[in-house]
């Protein structure tokens, strides 16, 4: 038997859909290829399961993962498969700002952009090289040149970490303070 939506608002730049769980988990392939098709034009977020009653909850979560999406090459995202960003989306503003200040404040946009590839890379220096169009000791050079610059070398883990983090809070909106504390 087919079943429509529950609920359906379009508002300017907006869409949101209310499904049965059963009903998503039959059409989440549709809504895939659908974004697929879009990039650049389209991003959704499809926020958790929950009752009628606590569908605030399930849009709020939509929209952190929706907010994952930003400075990102991917325009679909489940919350339910979001880890870090769930944490990430809960930084106030002043902390975020005090973390960038520690670790990133030093680095230039490309700098940035150089270490998101690296880390979207995994790390591999020969794919983060394909994707830059640079060679290999070239990207090597950049690498312990932002090593030097803020003290994080970005081939140790520990470090990466820390690197990883600032890129993805220099990418991710800047809520006021209190935002999303209570998501």
């Amino acid at each position: 038997r087919a079943r429509a939506c529950l609920y359906t608002r379009n508002y300017p730049n907006e869409y949101l859909a209310v499904l049965e769980e059963g009903d998503f988990a039959r059409t989440e392939g549709m809504l895939k290829a659908f974004c697929a098709g879009r990039e650049g034009d389209l991003k959704a977020g499809v926020g958790k399961a929950a009752p009628l009653e606590e569908l605030a909850d399930s849009y709020e979560s939509g929209l952190t993962a929706l907010e994952s999406l930003r400075g990102s090459q991917e325009n679909y995202a489940v919350y339910d498969q979001l880890t870090l960003e769930i944490l990430l989306s809960r930084v106030s503003q002043a902390s975020r700002e005090e973390f960038l200040q520690k670790t990133a404040a030093g680095l230039t946009e490309e700098e940035l952009e150089l270490l998101a590839v690296y880390f979207e890379e995994d790390m591999s220096l020969s794919g983060a090289c394909a994707r830059l169009f640079l060679h290999k000791n070239t990207l090597q050079y950049r690498l312990d040149r932002i090593g030097r610059r803020t003290g994080f070398n970005p081939r140790r883990f520990r470090d990466a970490a820390v690197l990883y983090l600032a890129v993805k809070l220099k990418n991710r909106p800047c809520p006021a303070d209190g935002a999303g504390q209570n998501r």
